[in-house]
Protein backbone atom coordinates (compact mmCIF):
# COMPACT_ATOMS: atom_id res chain seq x y z
CA UNK A 1 0.00 0.00 0.00
CA UNK A 2 1.53 2.91 -1.23
CA UNK A 3 0.53 6.59 -2.35
CA UNK A 4 3.12 8.61 -3.84
CA UNK A 5 2.87 12.24 -5.03
CA UNK A 6 4.84 13.74 -7.86
CA UNK A 7 6.05 17.48 -8.29
CA UNK A 8 4.97 17.16 -11.73
CA UNK A 9 2.40 16.29 -14.25
CA UNK A 10 2.76 12.45 -15.40
CA UNK A 11 4.31 11.29 -12.39
CA UNK A 12 7.49 13.35 -13.05
CA UNK A 13 10.13 15.60 -10.88
CA UNK A 14 10.55 15.20 -7.14
CA UNK A 15 8.36 13.00 -5.47
CA UNK A 16 7.61 11.85 -2.13
CA UNK A 17 5.25 8.96 -0.32
CA UNK A 18 2.51 9.67 1.85
CA UNK A 19 2.68 7.29 4.35
CA UNK A 20 -0.03 9.75 7.10
CA UNK A 21 -1.78 12.78 7.21
CA UNK A 22 0.72 16.31 6.23
CA UNK A 23 -1.21 19.35 7.47
CA UNK A 24 0.92 21.84 5.14
CA UNK A 25 3.14 20.75 2.21
CA UNK A 26 5.24 23.66 1.89
CA UNK A 27 8.71 23.30 1.72
CA UNK A 28 8.31 19.61 0.72
CA UNK A 29 9.69 17.62 -2.16
CA UNK A 30 6.48 17.44 -3.94
CA UNK A 31 4.26 20.96 -2.62
CA UNK A 32 1.82 21.43 -4.99
CA UNK A 33 1.92 18.02 -6.30
CA UNK A 34 0.98 18.05 -10.28
CA UNK A 35 0.20 14.21 -10.18
CA UNK A 36 -0.34 10.70 -7.83
CA UNK A 37 0.25 7.11 -8.00
CA UNK A 38 -1.81 4.87 -5.85
CA UNK A 39 -0.70 1.09 -5.91
CA UNK A 40 -3.62 -0.75 -3.55
CA UNK A 41 -7.29 -1.10 -3.91
CA UNK A 42 -7.66 -0.19 -0.27
CA UNK A 43 -5.77 3.17 -0.83
CA UNK A 44 -7.46 6.45 -0.38
CA UNK A 45 -6.78 10.28 -0.15
CA UNK A 46 -7.86 13.81 0.09
CA UNK A 47 -6.15 16.50 -1.03
CA UNK A 48 -6.64 19.90 -0.05
CA UNK A 49 -5.87 23.49 -1.61
CA UNK A 50 -5.41 24.58 1.37
CA UNK A 51 -2.99 23.85 4.26
CA UNK A 52 -4.34 22.62 7.75
CA UNK A 53 -6.98 20.67 5.46
CA UNK A 54 -9.00 23.26 3.96
CA UNK A 55 -10.19 25.04 0.84
CA UNK A 56 -11.36 22.92 -2.04
CA UNK A 57 -10.82 18.41 -1.71
CA UNK A 58 -10.14 15.97 -3.98
CA UNK A 59 -11.14 12.39 -2.81
CA UNK A 60 -9.31 9.35 -4.79
CA UNK A 61 -9.96 5.84 -3.80
CA UNK A 62 -8.11 2.81 -5.21
CA UNK A 63 -5.57 1.91 -7.30
CA UNK A 64 -4.96 4.45 -9.91
CA UNK A 65 -2.29 6.75 -11.42
CA UNK A 66 -3.64 10.62 -11.46
CA UNK A 67 -1.72 11.90 -14.32
CA UNK A 68 -2.99 15.33 -13.81
CA UNK A 69 -4.14 16.32 -10.45
CA UNK A 70 -5.91 19.84 -12.26
CA UNK A 71 -7.89 18.09 -15.08
CA UNK A 72 -10.77 15.93 -15.03
CA UNK A 73 -9.88 14.45 -18.08
CA UNK A 74 -6.88 12.88 -16.70
CA UNK A 75 -8.50 12.28 -13.33
CA UNK A 76 -7.94 15.17 -11.16
CA UNK A 77 -10.69 17.82 -10.45
CA UNK A 78 -11.10 20.54 -13.47
CA UNK A 79 -9.86 23.64 -11.85
CA UNK A 80 -8.15 22.49 -8.93
CA UNK A 81 -5.17 22.93 -10.75
CA UNK A 82 -1.13 22.28 -9.09
CA UNK A 83 -2.20 23.77 -6.10
CA UNK A 84 -2.53 20.85 -3.21
CA UNK A 85 -1.34 21.86 -0.27
CA UNK A 86 -2.48 19.29 2.18
CA UNK A 87 -3.37 15.50 2.30
CA UNK A 88 -5.45 13.35 4.54
CA UNK A 89 -5.34 9.73 4.58
CA UNK A 90 -7.00 9.16 8.06
CA UNK A 91 -10.99 9.41 8.64
CA UNK A 92 -12.14 12.79 10.12
CA UNK A 93 -14.56 12.66 12.73
CA UNK A 94 -18.31 14.34 13.22
CA UNK A 95 -19.75 13.49 16.58
CA UNK A 96 -23.33 13.27 17.20
CA UNK A 97 -25.09 15.22 19.71
CA UNK A 98 -28.19 12.95 19.83
CA UNK A 99 -31.44 13.81 21.18
CA UNK A 100 -33.85 10.94 21.52
CA UNK A 101 -37.95 12.48 21.61
CA UNK A 102 -40.27 10.89 24.36
CA UNK A 103 -43.70 11.49 24.89
CA UNK A 104 -43.48 11.56 28.92
CA UNK A 105 -42.01 7.88 29.83
CA UNK A 106 -42.96 6.60 26.56
CA UNK A 107 -39.90 5.90 24.12
CA UNK A 108 -40.11 5.61 20.31
CA UNK A 109 -40.83 2.63 18.93
CA UNK A 110 -40.93 -0.07 21.64
CA UNK A 111 -37.93 0.51 23.05
CA UNK A 112 -38.34 -0.36 26.75
CA UNK A 113 -35.91 2.09 28.30
CA UNK A 114 -32.79 4.55 28.14
CA UNK A 115 -30.48 1.77 28.49
CA UNK A 116 -31.96 -0.10 25.44
CA UNK A 117 -32.04 3.21 23.59
CA UNK A 118 -28.26 3.58 23.77
CA UNK A 119 -27.37 0.23 22.70
CA UNK A 120 -29.53 0.39 19.43
CA UNK A 121 -28.63 4.24 18.38
CA UNK A 122 -24.58 2.65 19.38
CA UNK A 123 -25.64 0.20 16.74
CA UNK A 124 -27.11 2.02 13.85
CA UNK A 125 -23.72 4.16 14.56
CA UNK A 126 -22.03 1.72 14.08
CA UNK A 127 -23.15 -0.14 10.71
CA UNK A 128 -23.01 3.44 9.40
CA UNK A 129 -19.32 3.52 10.32
CA UNK A 130 -18.39 0.31 9.20
CA UNK A 131 -20.50 1.43 5.50
CA UNK A 132 -18.54 4.32 5.78
CA UNK A 133 -15.25 2.46 6.21
CA UNK A 134 -16.06 -0.41 3.56
CA UNK A 135 -16.29 2.47 0.93
CA UNK A 136 -13.55 4.42 2.06
CA UNK A 137 -14.81 7.50 2.87
CA UNK A 138 -12.44 9.00 5.27
CA UNK A 139 -15.22 9.65 7.71
CA UNK A 140 -16.48 8.22 10.47
CA UNK A 141 -19.07 9.19 13.69
CA UNK A 142 -18.22 9.34 17.22
CA UNK A 143 -21.14 9.80 19.72
CA UNK A 144 -20.57 12.78 21.28
CA UNK A 145 -24.11 12.92 23.79
CA UNK A 146 -27.03 10.57 23.80
CA UNK A 147 -29.72 13.19 25.59
CA UNK A 148 -34.00 12.45 26.28
CA UNK A 149 -36.22 15.57 25.75
CA UNK A 150 -39.48 14.89 26.72
CA UNK A 151 -42.03 16.97 23.80
CA UNK A 152 -45.16 14.98 22.72
CA UNK A 153 -45.47 17.36 20.18
CA UNK A 154 -42.32 17.18 18.24
CA UNK A 155 -42.89 12.84 19.08
CA UNK A 156 -44.66 12.45 16.08
CA UNK A 157 -43.78 14.56 13.57
CA UNK A 158 -45.59 15.78 10.36
CA UNK A 159 -43.48 15.37 6.84
CA UNK A 160 -45.38 17.99 5.50
CA UNK A 161 -45.61 21.17 7.68
CA UNK A 162 -43.57 23.37 9.21
CA UNK A 163 -41.51 22.29 12.58
CA UNK A 164 -38.02 22.59 14.29
CA UNK A 165 -35.86 21.84 17.32
CA UNK A 166 -35.23 24.22 20.82
CA UNK A 167 -32.26 25.79 20.33
CA UNK A 168 -30.79 24.39 23.27
CA UNK A 169 -31.02 20.97 21.74
CA UNK A 170 -28.51 21.53 19.93
CA UNK A 171 -24.81 22.14 20.40
CA UNK A 172 -22.24 24.09 17.90
CA UNK A 173 -19.43 21.80 16.03
CA UNK A 174 -21.55 18.75 16.03
CA UNK A 175 -23.90 17.11 13.76
CA UNK A 176 -27.46 17.09 15.65
CA UNK A 177 -29.23 14.10 15.46
CA UNK A 178 -32.59 14.00 16.12
CA UNK A 179 -34.87 10.60 16.85
CA UNK A 180 -38.42 10.81 17.14
CA UNK A 181 -41.28 8.09 16.81
CA UNK A 182 -42.24 8.86 13.48
CA UNK A 183 -43.59 11.07 10.62
CA UNK A 184 -47.43 11.23 11.45
CA UNK A 185 -48.71 12.52 7.77
CA UNK A 186 -46.66 10.90 5.24
CA UNK A 187 -44.57 8.34 4.39
CA UNK A 188 -41.73 9.78 5.53
CA UNK A 189 -38.63 8.27 7.65
CA UNK A 190 -36.32 10.68 7.66
CA UNK A 191 -35.99 14.42 7.15
CA UNK A 192 -32.99 17.42 6.35
CA UNK A 193 -32.55 19.76 4.36
CA UNK A 194 -29.40 20.31 2.02
CA UNK A 195 -26.95 21.23 2.67
CA UNK A 196 -28.06 22.00 6.74
CA UNK A 197 -24.99 22.66 8.12
CA UNK A 198 -26.18 24.12 11.57
CA UNK A 199 -29.39 22.16 10.96
CA UNK A 200 -30.95 19.05 12.22
CA UNK A 201 -30.75 15.51 10.65
CA UNK A 202 -34.26 13.77 11.51
CA UNK A 203 -34.94 9.95 11.83
CA UNK A 204 -37.69 7.95 12.56
CA UNK A 205 -37.87 4.50 13.80
CA UNK A 206 -41.50 3.87 12.51
CA UNK A 207 -42.40 3.56 8.80
CA UNK A 208 -46.08 3.36 8.99
CA UNK A 209 -47.64 6.83 9.21
CA UNK A 210 -51.38 5.08 9.48
CA UNK A 211 -50.98 3.48 12.70
CA UNK A 212 -47.94 2.20 15.34
CA UNK A 213 -47.56 -1.30 13.43
CA UNK A 214 -44.29 -1.06 11.35
CA UNK A 215 -41.15 -0.84 13.59
CA UNK A 216 -37.31 -0.23 11.77
CA UNK A 217 -34.82 -2.65 12.30
CA UNK A 218 -31.26 -1.25 13.14
CA UNK A 219 -30.31 -1.85 9.58
CA UNK A 220 -33.10 0.30 7.86
CA UNK A 221 -32.53 3.40 10.82
CA UNK A 222 -29.22 2.91 9.74
CA UNK A 223 -29.37 3.40 5.97
CA UNK A 224 -31.64 6.27 6.58
CA UNK A 225 -29.38 7.83 8.93
CA UNK A 226 -26.66 7.44 6.21
CA UNK A 227 -28.94 8.96 3.41
CA UNK A 228 -29.75 12.30 5.61
CA UNK A 229 -25.85 12.60 6.50
CA UNK A 230 -25.73 12.56 2.89
CA UNK A 231 -28.18 15.34 2.66
CA UNK A 232 -26.04 17.18 5.62
CA UNK A 233 -22.75 16.89 3.84
CA UNK A 234 -24.24 18.01 0.30
CA UNK A 235 -25.70 15.19 -1.66
CA UNK A 236 -29.01 15.85 -2.74
CA UNK A 237 -30.92 13.28 -4.63
CA UNK A 238 -29.74 13.83 -7.90
CA UNK A 239 -26.32 12.35 -7.15
CA UNK A 240 -28.04 9.09 -7.11
CA UNK A 241 -28.27 9.35 -10.80
CA UNK A 242 -31.37 7.39 -11.02
CA UNK A 243 -29.70 4.71 -9.57
CA UNK A 244 -32.30 2.84 -7.15
CA UNK A 245 -29.22 1.08 -5.51
CA UNK A 246 -27.77 4.26 -4.36
CA UNK A 247 -27.86 5.19 -1.18
CA UNK A 248 -29.46 8.92 -2.22
CA UNK A 249 -31.91 7.45 -4.04
CA UNK A 250 -35.13 9.14 -3.39
CA UNK A 251 -36.61 6.40 -1.43
CA UNK A 252 -35.55 3.36 0.62
CA UNK A 253 -36.63 -0.34 0.31
CA UNK A 254 -37.03 -1.57 3.68
CA UNK A 255 -35.20 -4.48 4.18
CA UNK A 256 -32.15 -3.40 1.98
CA UNK A 257 -28.74 -4.47 3.47
CA UNK A 258 -26.63 -1.11 4.30
CA UNK A 259 -24.06 -2.38 2.80
CA UNK A 260 -26.04 -3.36 -0.85
CA UNK A 261 -26.23 0.51 -1.32
CA UNK A 262 -24.20 2.03 -3.20
CA UNK A 263 -22.19 5.32 -2.55
CA UNK A 264 -19.85 6.32 -5.25
CA UNK A 265 -16.69 8.31 -5.40
CA UNK A 266 -17.45 11.58 -7.00
CA UNK A 267 -20.41 11.67 -3.88
CA UNK A 268 -17.83 11.22 -1.32
CA UNK A 269 -15.80 13.72 -2.92
CA UNK A 270 -18.69 15.97 -2.70
CA UNK A 271 -18.95 15.58 0.92
CA UNK A 272 -15.44 15.98 1.36
CA UNK A 273 -15.40 18.78 -0.09
CA UNK A 274 -18.11 20.68 1.92
CA UNK A 275 -16.05 19.37 4.95
CA UNK A 276 -13.32 21.39 4.13
CA UNK A 277 -14.95 24.53 3.35
CA UNK A 278 -14.79 26.71 6.26
CA UNK A 279 -17.79 28.99 5.66
CA UNK A 280 -20.39 25.89 5.14
CA UNK A 281 -18.69 23.21 7.78
CA UNK A 282 -18.86 25.91 11.07
CA UNK A 283 -16.59 23.14 12.79
CA UNK A 284 -18.49 20.24 12.45
CA UNK A 285 -15.29 18.68 11.48
CA UNK A 286 -13.23 17.27 14.21
CA UNK A 287 -9.15 16.24 13.01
Amino acid sequence: MTITIFKDKDCKGPSMTVSGNIRDLKGMAADKPGSIRMTDVRDAIVLFKNDDWHGGACFLNGKQTVTDLGSAKEGGRMGFGNSVRSVRVTPFTLRLNVTVVTNGDELPGIWPSQIWADFVIKDIVNRVNIYLLAQNALIELEIARISYRNDPKQYDLSGTEAWSFPGDWKRSGEVDLIVVNRFGKDGKVGRTTMPCFGQTVVVAVRGDASDNSTLLVNEDIAAIMMHELGHYLGLGHGTADKDAGNIMFPTLTLGTQLSALALRNDQVREMQDRLANNLSRKGDRND
